[in-house]
């Protein structure tokens, strides 16, 4: 594929991933770092922390390379790494979420029961939220892009899977 070819704004998004590549990594690295190494770093806070640093790093280092490849060699073209690509995606994006969710949840019960947030059973919580979290994003977002393989049966899924040839 020549690069003139590829339209101007996939060029910005290339050039703005390849950009912030390593300094994603490196900071996500350095969380993750920091968690494991600090005794008391290792809350239930920073666990879900951590877990939205490694949904990054996995999406960068997945998802950002296949995207730069996959313009270069036209593997959009291709079905069955578009739909492993969006199906990536929507998956890291929904673990990433949830997560954030998890944070806010935890957040808002510290600041509302500060007493018996303290003696509650976060750190059971956080360790059951993000395997069950890993879990049910893969699945969805598995099962999405076999319905959208086969046929679309939503509006949403036929325009996020439209992009597949």
């Amino acid at each position: 594929m020549k690069v003139d070819e590829i339209d101007r704004f996939e060029i910005a998004v290339i050039c703005l991933e390849a950009v912030l590549f390593v300094p994603t990594v490196f900071g996500n690295v350095l969380i993750l770092i920091s968690i494991g190494r600090f005794r008391r770093l290792q809350t239930p806070l920073n666990g879900l922390v951590g877990n939205l640093a490694v949904s990054d790093l996995v999406t960068v280092l997945i998802l950002t390379p296949g995207h730069i490849v996959g313009a270069f060699l036209e593997l959009n073209r291709v079905r069955a790494f578009c739909l492993f690509y969006l199906s990536s995606n929507a998956a890291f994006l929904l673990v990433s979420l949830l997560t954030m969710l998890a944070i806010s949840m935890e957040r808002y019960y510290s600041v509302r029961f500060p007493w018996k947030h303290r003696a509650s059973k976060r750190h059971t919580f956080v360790k059951l939220f993000i395997p069950i979290s890993w879990i049910i994003s893969l699945v969805l977002c598995r099962y999405s892009g076999g319905i959208a393989s086969r046929r679309a049966t939503t509006h949403a899924i036929s325009k996020a899977f439209g992009r597949c040839r």
